[in-house]
């Protein structure tokens, strides 16, 4: 399974529709055309599918680094 990472916004290209977010990765945001530096995308294979606030992209995060997004070796696991 892959997840849509939240990821902030450094620079923004309108004319490519292209923005380099955090670590200097280039994504195309030809879905979210209005969005600008400093905020924060939902990334998904190099392309920003949605933006999110300062709080949902921190939420979403957080849950990411705790584990609670029911991916990775646990996603398998049952409890009977």
């Amino acid at each position: 399974m892959c997840l849509a990472i939240p990821q902030k916004i450094e620079k923004v290209n309108r004319r490519a529709k292209r923005a380099t977010i955090e670590g200097g990765t280039v994504v195309d945001i030809t879905m979210v055309p209005r969005a600008r530096r400093g905020q924060f995308l939902l990334v998904h294979a190099g392309l920003a599918i949605q933006a999110l606030s300062e709080k949902e992209a921190r939420e979403t995060l957080d849950i990411v680094e705790q584990g609670r997004c029911g991916c990775g070796e646990h996603s398998h696991s049952h409890s009977h």
